[in-house]
């Protein structure tokens, strides 16, 4: 029955995935998604032999630009998944992601099994596998799917190694340790954490340092895990600059990273979530449980005083979070399978309770993800109970159509003659733009990035300083302003564009400002 049960709510959760598969990535964190496509784009290209010169030329210029900032694996198997097909399909990366996700299911289940009893696990997987943060996340063409299937099947073997210390269960969880970190470093943290505090439970503190298997574990895990990162920071400037980006220790001392952090925490698990998992972490009796879960939390705490800013500005860095707390709710799933297991109670009563449970989350699922099931204002309506139930995990929708935003980045990209010269100010850092219009380029920052800038302490100028200070060296062809939204809180932009170069296009959608010399006015 419990089987059947599962493969039910696994099917029901990849049933549930599919609702707009094919549509553009625009959903959730479209950066991190179209920075992925774009370099799975670049492959494609170049793997190509009978394109135009100057799709090779783009392709090649992108490729050399975007370097990945972790191991390009989910990029790899979608350029695979391309190769196969005969023909560039972005969709494609969501079953991939989808994929990662349920799989992680399967070792979520394993791991909770092992701490709550099947119970605890069949409460936690379903959880997992509807809550709104979990669906958009799981169909996003990020790592992240991947990381979190890594990360999960990590701690499970890590379990079952302090359960049964011998160096088959050693090896295997050094290495997928490894791998987890390898996917993605931020889990160093969580694994790490988690593997020392179930050391010293077990061993205590002399002893669990001194063990060879400590040792070992900790040489193996970290130099897969860390070696690739270690190379590429010495490598490439792109992994210096994201250290830069989100490495700022004097936030810890300002209300916006405090303040950051607990916005985070209602976006991705809601308030309600959170609180009861910390009661299930009070009332857990198993020593070794009490410590796998100190030890993640106290791993993601660390994490998030050293990377400040993605702590309290990005949702997905906070992941380790969301399964910290699905795990520990797998306590509540323990105590009802023990509450009716009792031979006075009948054990369909526990749907009473529980049917009401997963129709709300569910309910909450789907609105919350905005599958064209609601219109705006209920939406609206829902986004504090959301915040407070189950996460406030609202779609972005843009203020026009996917496809005339598509249309018009391939209009621009056709004005520009797809040239690699162009400075853009679009949204989401012009990458859906270069991704479509199939052009290359330097960002503009927009008002919200200038301030971001500030925050991290960067020099403020005015546009024309910072046109001639960080982008004349580029002897850019083309300005473009592919979102009037951005162009319109920049006045200092208009004047600087306006007074010294031609206006080429303009519409109700975005300005094409030529900057050749012989344009000058």
């Amino acid at each position: 029955m419990r089987k059947f049960t599962l493969v039910i709510i696994f099917l029901a959760a990849f049933g549930l995935r599919f609702f707009h598969l094919t549509d553009p990535p625009w959903e959730f964190h479209i950066t991190r998604q179209y920075h992925s496509a774009i370099i799975v784009q670049s492959y494609y290209y170049s793997w190509l032999k009978d394109i135009e010169p100057w799709q090779s030329k783009i392709a090649t210029i992108n490729r050399k630009n975007y370097s990945p900032k972790e191991v390009p694996i989910m990029e790899g198997l979608t350029f695979g998944a391309y190769l196969l097909a005969g023909k560039e399909m972005l969709w494609i990366s969501r079953l991939i992601s989808i994929f990662f996700w349920l799989a992680g299911g399967i070792f979520l289940y394993l791991l909770v099994r092992n701490l709550f009893g099947p119970g605890g696990g069949l409460l936690s997987t379903t959880v997992y596998l509807f809550f709104p943060f979990g669906i958009n996340i799981s169909r996003a063409f990020m790592p992240e799917s991947l990381m979190c299937m890594m990360t999960l099947c990590s701690l499970w073997l890590i379990v079952r190694l302090f359960h049964e210390p011998n160096t088959r269960n050693l090896v295997m969880a050094a290495v997928v340790s490894g791998l987890a970190i390898l996917v993605k470093f931020v889990v160093f943290f969580p694994i790490m954490g988690a593997f020392f505090l179930l050391g010293i439970q077990k061993k205590g503190i002399k002893k669990f340092a001194l063990n060879p298997h400590t040792i070992l574990f900790l040489i193996s895990s970290l130099s897969i895990g860390l070696l690739y990162y270690f190379y590429s920071f010495l490598s490439f400037s792109s992994l210096k600059s994201t250290g830069r980006d989100v490495f700022h220790p004097h936030l810890i001392f300002s209300s916006f990273f405090w303040k950051g952090w607990l916005e985070q925490i209602g976006l991705v698990v809601g308030f309600i979530p959170f609180v009861l998992g910390a009661l299930c972490f009070f009332t857990i009796r198993d020593r070794r449980t009490k410590a796998l879960l100190a030890g993640l939390f106290i791993g993601y705490f660390i994490y998030g005083v050293i990377f400040t800013y993605t702590t309290a500005t990005h949702d997905y860095y906070n992941l380790a979070l969301f399964l910290i707390v699905i795990i520990a709710l797998g306590r509540v799933g323990e105590y009802l399978a023990e509450y009716y297991s009792s031979a006075r109670r009948k054990p369909y009563l526990a749907w009473f309770v529980l049917l009401p449970v997963c129709i709300i989350c569910l309910f909450f699922s789907l609105a919350t993800a905005q599958w064209d099931l609601l219109d705006h204002k209920a939406r609206l309506k829902l986004k504090k109970p959301a915040a407070l139930i189950c996460g406030n995990q609202l779609y972005h929708v843009p203020s026009v159509s996917l496809s005339r935003k598509i249309e018009a980045a391939e209009e621009i990209g056709e004005i520009v003659n797809h040239s690699d010269k162009t400075i853009f100010l679009a949204h989401a850092y012009g990458y859906p733009l270069r991704y479509h219009g199939f052009l290359a380029g330097r960002y503009w920052p927009d008002a919200t990035e200038l301030w971001a800038r500030n925050l991290r302490g960067s020099e403020p100028l005015n546009a024309e300083e910072r046109f001639n200070q960080q982008y004349s060296s580029l002897k850019a062809e083309y300005f473009i302003i592919e979102d009037r939204a951005f162009w319109e809180q920049q006045p200092d932009l208009q004047r600087f564009l306006t007074n010294r170069f031609s206006l080429l296009v303009e519409n109700q959608d975005y300005l094409v400002f030529k900057l050749t010399s012989s344009e000058l006015k």
